[in-house]
């Protein structure tokens, strides 16, 4: 083969071999921008994610301090009005009481005596 072959079948080997790397460089160099915005995206939803999970969690949390509120006044005015009806009750049954009496006195029944017990022995 002459020289002037050998040579120029080198200079296209070479010219291959460097289009082949630089092309390599260049897939490789879109492949990694391609995985940083994939993370960053990925970054981003997770903070989305996060912020929305906080947003449910304080929410929930509201709710429950608000359902328990009303329960707590629920179980209030219940009780409020179980305790006034006993009271109006025992005032009442102190009314009748007093009117029994009041009518016991003005009778004036003699006092009931306790009854003897025969004495053995």
């Amino acid at each position: 083969m002459s020289e002037n072959k050998k040579d120029g079948t080198e200079e296209i080997i070479k010219d291959s071999v460097l289009k082949v790397v630089k092309g390599s460089e260049a897939v490789a160099a879109q492949a990694v921008d391609s995985a940083a915005s994939v993370l960053k995206f990925g970054l981003e939803k997770a903070d989305d994610l996060s912020a929305k999970a906080g947003d449910i969690l304080l929410n929930t949390a509201r709710r429950t301090v608000n359902a328990g509120v009303i329960v707590g006044s629920d179980v209030r005015e219940a009780t409020e009005k179980m305790v006034r009806g006993t009271i109006e009750v025992a005032s009442k049954i102190g009314g009748d009481l007093k009117e029994a009496a009041g009518s016991a006195m003005k009778k004036k029944a003699p006092p009931v005596k306790p009854k003897e017990e025969p004495k053995s022995g």
